[in-house]
């Protein structure tokens, strides 16, 4: 038997549709709030970078720093020497 397609179109399958509408707009608000996930990860791993990098510049501040306060105590010591 040949069903047309507007055949075994009911109730039952008109609410069957509204969820799988349903499903499907949760599925699409899954998604974007893992993409969202996703950004703020993004975001904070940019953050920890900046972070690291702050750090390295300063801790070649405090070497140069430590490095010329030797220099100093060197020319100190010459000076006594002579």
């Amino acid at each position: 038997m040949v069903t047309g397609p507007g055949s075994g179109r009911g109730k039952g399958e008109g609410s069957g549709t509204e969820q799988e509408r349903d499903q499907e707009q949760e599925q699409e608000q899954e998604q974007e709030q893992e993409y969202e996930q996703k950004q703020e990860q993004e975001q904070e791993q940019e953050q920890e970078q900046e972070q690291e990098q702050e750090q390295e510049h300063e801790q070649e501040k405090e070497q140069e720093q430590e490095y010329g306060q030797e220099q100093e105590k060197e020319q100190e010591q010459e000076q006594e020497e002579e």
